[in-house]
């Protein structure tokens, strides 16, 4: 029998109505285990599988919050002791689409490969000082328009 660990939030689980088709997984070979994220995964697993909607967890570890930087280090630790499971929505990916500059430059990216596309994208800049003078510099140098 297959294993897949999945955590979401309880809005989205109650959604998702998973806790209705733990049978349903059952018969098709599945054992579906919802993670426990207060506890280490190695003490849950092995897992073939890991369902996911750590998203909000990734966003608050990005701002310093310790208690969701401890899990997302206990979930990327079990990924890198076992390789065989599968991760549906890597934690990179998720990663890349939270970054607005990194989303820009790849959009910018496929928009140069095809130069017949009909995407628009808009002149950006980020901002990261206070300094007003700076900050039109930067403006001007990445030729952004107003209004914005």
């Amino acid at each position: 029998m297959k294993r897949v660990g999945y955590w979401m939030s309880e809005k989205k689980s109650k959604k998702l109505n998973f806790e209705d088709h733990v049978d349903l997984f059952r018969n098709a070979g599945v054992e579906l285990l919802k993670i426990d994220l207060e506890k280490e995964l190695e003490d849950q697993g092995p897992f073939d599988m890991i369902l996911h909607k750590f998203t909000d967890i990734l966003v608050k570890a990005q701002q310093g919050h310790g208690a969701e930087q401890k899990i997302i280090t206990h979930i990327e630790n079990y990924i890198n002791n076992h390789p065989e499971c599968i991760i549906v929505d890597p934690l990179d990916g998720i990663r890349k689409l939270l970054d607005r500059n990194e989303q820009y430059n790849l959009v910018l990216d496929c928009n140069n490969m095809n130069s017949g596309s009909h995407v628009f994208i808009p002149t950006f800049v980020d901002l990261t000082s206070m300094d007003v003078d700076e900050n039109r510099k930067k403006l001007m140098e990445a030729d952004v328009q107003y209004p914005i």
